[in-house]
Parts: structure tokens; C-alpha cells; sequence
């Protein structure tokens, strides 16, 4: 009895190896740009590129070839779409008090980092843009290595 015990332990095929290359270079330039600092018109253009490249594999990707590093990537590009949603929303605003009480982006924020993203003392229905946007730069770069290291545990 294999299914249910099954970790993933299917080889990758050949066919989508390109694929999920590109993926790995795409995100790892995404990764490095935010660790470095960047124009949010450069990490928009990065993330477009990654999110294209993440598309074609995700629907490539077979069922039993590592699922847990495939929703790690899930969970990376997911972090990354949302941090440029809160980053243009910032941007947008032009806010002097730097900070949204917008709840369905909270909400969103907080389910995927849970409990790492601080609230004002003052205005606790409001979350500031800066660290919110480092943080999720952060925790979406946490699940693409995570994910990254078992594709190359895998191909060992």
C-alpha cells in the first residue's frame, strides 16, 4: 500500500524539467530583487514573468512528484501577488500615515502570515504598509527556498 504513504517520491518528468528551471530562476530573481531592494515597477515586472513561468508548470506538474514543494510554490507566488497588491494600494494612496484599515486585505494578510504582522497601539483595526510589506517579502521568500530545497533534495 503506497498511496497513502506516498511523500512524492515520483520523478520529475523530463518533459517539464525546462519548466520548472525557468520557475526556479524566475523566483530566485524575484527573491534576490526584494532581499536587495527594488522599484515596485521592477518587481511588478519580475513577478508577471515568475507568475507566468509558475502557470505553465503548475499545469504541468503530475500529482505525485513532491506536493509539498508544489504548494510551497503555490504559497510563494500567493505572498508575492499579495504583497504587490499591498504595496501598490500603498503607493496608490500616497498616505502620509502610511497604513490601511482595508478589511478583506488584512484579513488576506493575516491568514497567510499569521500572527507576524503587527498592529498599531493607537489604531489596532490598522496595519502599517512598510514592515507589512517586508514581512510578506519575507514569509513568501521562506516558502520559495522551502520548496526550492526539496526539488533539489528530490533530484539527488
Amino acid at each position: 500500500m503506497t498511496g497513502a504513504c506516498d511523500k512524492g517520491t515520483t520523478k520529475l518528468p523530463k518533459a517539464i524539467q525546462p519548466d520548472l528551471d525557468r520557475f526556479i530562476s524566475d523566483g530566485s530573481r524575484l527573491t534576490s530583487l526584494t532581499s536587495q531592494g527594488v522599484s515596485i515597477s521592477s518587481f511588478g515586472e519580475q513577478l508577471a514573468t515568475t507568475t507566468a513561468s509558475f502557470e505553465v508548470l503548475h499545469e504541468r506538474w503530475s500529482a505525485n512528484y513532491e506536493p509539498s514543494a508544489k504548494k510551497e510554490f503555490e504559497q510563494a507566488v500567493y505572498g508575492w501577488k499579495l504583497l504587490y497588491r499591498m504595496w501598490s494600494r500603498e503607493v496608490a494612496e500616497h498616505s502620509t500615515f502610511g497604513a490601511t484599515n482595508d478589511s478583506n486585505l488584512i484579513s488576506a494578510v493575516d491568514s497567510y502570515a499569521p500572527g507576524r504582522i503587527p498592529r498599531e497601539k493607537e489604531y489596532p483595526s490598522f496595519i502599517r504598509y512598510g514592515p507589512t510589506v517586508r514581512i510578506l517579502m519575507s514569509v513568501a521568500a521562506e516558502h520559495f527556498e522551502n520548496g526550492r530545497r526539496q526539488i533539489l533534495a528530490a533530484q539527488k
